[in-house]
């Protein structure tokens, strides 16, 4: 109560209903956002899908993503035939991941009982994204590996001249 006995004041209920004004238009306004944005015509950028298979190198040619990862292997394959099956099968995952399905035919949590999963399960239930995987191969692969000196080479069992 204040001094004339009224439970609320003049100046605290123009307050209550100022702050309420404001509250509305900024739901509002929140609204009207979300709605334009719909219809704006721009795709959800989580539905976005990439082939991996096409004329251009997806990831090359499409819009820039907010994230990069980059990742670099060495390739132990021990035959030309040993790393063309393990580049058709990481291209056989890629292609699928892209689309947004898991890495292998099982997932994370089918396929034989025994077995490892073909899938970790990181992106179960995630959307495309507009994925994009590239796999390079440097120059080191086409030649054969070095030869590393044996311990025989050297008399005191230590690396080689």
């Amino acid at each position: 109560m204040d001094r004339t006995g009224s439970p609320i004041s003049r100046r605290r209920l123009l307050g209550l209903v100022g702050g309420g004004a404001v509250a509305a238009g900024t739901g509002g306004g929140v609204l009207v956002g979300r709605a334009s944005a719909g219809a704006s015509g721009e795709p959800d950028p989580t539905s976005l899908v990439f082939g991996f298979h096409g004329p251009h190198q997806a990831g090359i040619v499409t819009p820039a993503q907010d994230r990069l990862h980059f990742a670099a292997f060495d390739v132990t394959a021990s035959s030309r035939d040993d790393l063309i099956t393990l580049l058709r099968r990481r291209t056989v995952a890629a292609d699928r991941m892209v689309r947004g399905l898991g890495a292998g035919p099982f997932g994370p949590a089918g396929g034989p009982y025994q077995a490892p999963p073909d899938d970790t399960g990181e992106a179960l239930g995630l959307p495309p994204a507009g994925l994009t995987l590239t796999f390079g191969v440097g120059a080191a692969r086409s030649s054969p590996p070095p030869t590393a000196p044996t311990a025989s080479a050297s008399p005191a069992g230590g690396p080689g001249p």
